[in-house]
């Protein structure tokens, strides 16, 4: 039998041919811009895949389910409250006095022109929301003080490379990816940051790294009077930083407030029944701004108020990493296969929705459960 090219002749039909088990041979015809970007699609799928396979971090170990829900709880939650800031406006407003504080001694060749402060508390504390809100405030400024205001996530493993092209980001709006090499972006950066008074925010900074000073050596080019904000769990990552500030639990009331937020959908207009079993909720979770957004998200999914009763009676919050671990156990299966996944990329990775999802998809974690023949694209997107 004489089988046809997959493309036809003719320029607006191309003919597909597929075999059936019996071997019987069966021919589709279909608009050929149709198969051209079937074509494209599935290239760019199998592109993805591909990249991933060949990942280093598939064969690293996870540092356990602690770990994971934390980081994974730094992206924005699931839900229809806008982000909101509670119970931090005393301590954003005291550090940006901080920042413009005159440290100035006798001009000296060495003299460092930055100083450090840094913020350290347990992870989950509000340590990166408060050093965002900080940074918020430093842009929207109209007397700007600073020249430049960057906000680089670090994380216990980075490449020197990444953080060179994240600064570079922030301050020119470009990752420069003509430059391959870590010398050419530092020299970028020094161009850069020559004679201008910065604001640099290392989150998530970890201690004994041998890379702290070359992560530091272009930064002495600034003027006068730029800052370092680090937020670390452990004081000793302050960079020699005498200037140290524990991140503080929230008032009681700004905590509730924060919980509820995030808990009750906006949709429910009466709330009587909702505030009093929301308030013992709260109280279980110990003031733990991350207990609080996680255990939230799972009720504002579910805002049956018998779903809301059976939470109060759980002894599981009264620790965080029992009321992380239940909210996770909230999640279906298959949305749970999805949430592991993620866990192969390092800290702080910038994950693309759609090509996550593709990937989700080409592992088969995806599926139309209820039967709705829902594209399975959509249905990842829903996720």
């Amino acid at each position: 039998m004489h089988i046809p090219p997959p493309f036809h002749s003719n320029h607006f039909f191309c003919s597909l041919f597929f075999q059936l088990e019996d071997g019987t041979a069966v021919y589709s015809f279909m608009p050929a811009i149709a198969r051209w970007k079937l074509r494209k699609r599935i290239e760019k799928l199998e592109n993805t895949v591909t990249n991933v396979e060949n990942s280093p971090y598939l064969t690293q170990t996870s540092s356990g389910a602690w770990n994971d829900i934390v980081n994974m709880n730094r992206r924005s939650i699931t839900s229809s409250s806008t982000r909101k800031v509670f119970g931090r406006d005393r301590e954003r407003d005291m550090i940006r006095s901080m920042l413009r504080e005159d440290d100035s001694l006798p001009s000296s060749s060495s003299r460092k022109c930055y100083s450090v402060i840094c913020i350290y508390g347990i992870p989950g504390s509000g340590k990166t929301t408060l050093a965002q809100y900080v940074c918020e405030y430093e842009k929207e400024d109209k007397d700007r003080y600073f020249d430049t205001v960057m906000l680089i996530y670090v994380s216990k493993t980075y490449r020197l490379e990444d953080i060179f092209r994240d600064m570079l980001e922030e301050i020119t709006q470009s990752r420069h990816s003509e430059i391959s090499d870590c010398r050419g972006l530092e020299a970028k950066l020094v161009e850069n940051l020559r004679g201008k008074r910065f604001l640099l925010v290392l989150d998530d900074l970890w201690v004994n790294d041998e890379n702290h000073e070359k992560l530091l050596s272009p930064l002495n080019v600034g003027k006068s009077g730029s800052r370092i904000l680090v937020t670390a769990q452990s004081k000793e990552a302050a960079l020699g930083s005498n200037r140290l500030i524990p991140i503080s639990d929230l008032e009681e009331e700004q905590y509730f407030s924060m919980f509820m937020h995030y808990a009750l959908d906006s949709t429910i207009f009466d709330d009587r029944e909702y505030i009093p079993i929301g308030r013992k909720i709260a109280k279980k979770l110990n003031r733990s701004p991350i207990a609080a957004v996680t255990v939230a998200g799972q009720l504002w999914r579910n805002p049956d108020i018998r779903f809301w009763q059976t939470t109060a009676n759980l002894d599981v919050l009264n620790k965080t990493k029992g009321a992380l671990w239940w909210s996770y156990n909230q999640l279906v299966v298959d949305v749970r296969r999805c949430f592991q996944y993620c866990s192969i990329f390092p800290r702080r990775y910038e994950l693309e929705r759609d090509n996550l999802v593709r990937m989700w998809i080409a592992q088969e974690f995806v599926k139309d459960n209820d039967g709705n023949n829902e594209d399975v694209e959509d249905v990842g997107q829903s996720l």
